[in-house]
């Protein structure tokens, strides 16, 4: 039995210090890709809460280009012509990230046409709804009457 308690060795302490080596090579590995993955969750979240803000506040601006975006028609033949505004601006934050928005809105009120109860139109960057069927002419124009028309939104 002694000669059995002599042949069990324990680790030397060289063979237990290169253990704890090997394991802090591979806590620091492990802890090092969860902290590039975490750094690169809040980066691409705190771009993506900014596009949001800057999609928000383009949505809301009236300061575009008017554009007519044409769909070709589900039959094939033709198409559906939606008026519009056209935005751009830049992603707050970042250095050269813009963001383009297409927002449809009413077409713009022209003078001679038929209007009817509940036509949307846009003049001079503000929306307005029809409430007396009329023929648009230069004394019933939009901003210069609320008894033909009412704001919807800016």
């Amino acid at each position: 039995m002694l000669k059995q308690l002599q042949s069990e060795r324990g680790f030397t302490l060289l063979e237990v210090l290169a253990a704890f080596v090997l394991l802090a090579l591979m806590s620091a590995l492990v802890i090092g890709i969860f902290l590039n993955g975490y750094k690169s969750i809040t980066k691409m979240g705190d771009r993506s809460e900014k596009m949001h803000i800057t999609r928000s506040l383009v949505e809301q601006s009236s300061s575009g280009t008017a554009v007519n975006l044409n769909l070709p028609n589900a039959s094939g033949s033709g198409s559906i012509t939606i008026s519009g505004e056209e935005v751009n601006a830049l992603i707050d934050g970042t250095a050269s990230s813009n963001i383009t928005l297409f927002i449809p809105t009413p077409p713009a009120w022209t003078s001679g046409t038929s209007y009817t109860l509940h036509d949307k139109v846009r003049h001079n960057n503000v929306n307005y709804i029809c409430l007396v069927p009329h023929v648009a002419d230069s004394s019933n124009k939009p901003h210069n009457t609320s008894s033909y028309w009412k704001v919807t939104s800016s």
